[in-house]
């Protein structure tokens, strides 16, 4: 049986699934053994009044640049996958 918007067993899974995935973020932001650091800054950038699709547009855009240029000095094709890390 499918859970209604109005169970509240949903709203919790819902919640443990959010929770979960900053979770794993955090440990990609800085490492896993800082993975709860990483969970507390993101979910305070989340919660923040300055993030904005700016913000976070721009940001993209310098680490789209960064992996560029990195390549450049390593002597790939620009044209190279940016979706590696």
């Amino acid at each position: 049986m499918p859970l209604s918007a109005d169970d509240p067993s949903d709203h919790r899974l819902s919640g443990l699934r959010r929770r979960l995935a900053l979770e794993r973020i955090g440990g990609y932001l800085l490492s896993p053994d800082q993975a709860p650091a990483g969970t507390k800054r993101l979910n305070n950038l989340l919660h923040s009044s300055k993030l904005t699709e700016e913000v976070v547009e721009d940001e993209l855009w310098q680490q789209a640049d960064q992996k560029i240029e990195r390549g450049r000095e390593q002597g790939e094709d620009a044209a190279f996958d940016l979706g590696e890390q």
